[in-house]
């Protein structure tokens, strides 16, 4: 079980204190899910391209099977997966619509990163992804919190938004 973080705390992404119960996003409806992992991810693309980044011509993102069947599998960092449909399309599970904003951008910016890391540097490891990531736009993806799963600070996800919602 995840400890419950402070609002704004520095080590972790923003969750509400409740408890050490699920997550303020836990509970939303798939299609209130489905929304946000779009949102997040075209506001993804949108800033990686005002950052000059090499983003491929048309990428789009899927709900996938595959994804959800590897978190059904034990997989807890199964939400998203790339390249099996093409190196620009992200595939994704409506749990990942249920994470919290820092998760969520984290983890997308992370999908963009492989593609990304192969046209700049000839492979695609994770640690690639998050190096080409931070290359390209100054934004670390993190991994220090209990959870296993990509993250970004609350400050790096209001920079993405600002940027994008000019």
């Amino acid at each position: 079980m995840t400890p419950s973080l402070r609002p704004g705390s520095c080590c972790g992404p923003r969750v509400l204190p409740n408890g050490a119960r699920e997550p303020k996003y836990a509970r939303i409806a798939p299609e209130t899910a489905a929304r946000r992992v779009e949102r997040a991810f075209r506001e993804v693309e949108g800033f990686l391209r005002s950052c000059g980044a090499p983003v491929g011509h048309s990428p789009r993102l899927e709900l996938c099977r595959g994804v959800r069947d590897d978190r059904e599998s034990g997989n807890k960092r199964a939400y998203f997966h790339v390249g099996h449909k093409g190196s620009w399309t992200v595939c994704h599970d409506l749990t990942a619509g249920r994470l919290s904003d820092s998760h969520l951008y984290g983890l997308v910016l992370h999908e963009f990163g492989h593609p990304l890391a192969w046209k700049l540097i000839g492979k695609s490891r994770q640690e690639d992804a998050d190096q080409a990531i931070f290359k390209l736009t100054g934004i670390p993806i993190l991994y220090r919190t209990g959870w296993i799963v990509q993250w970004i600070t609350p400050g790096d996800v209001k920079h993405i938004k600002a940027i994008v919602r000019r």
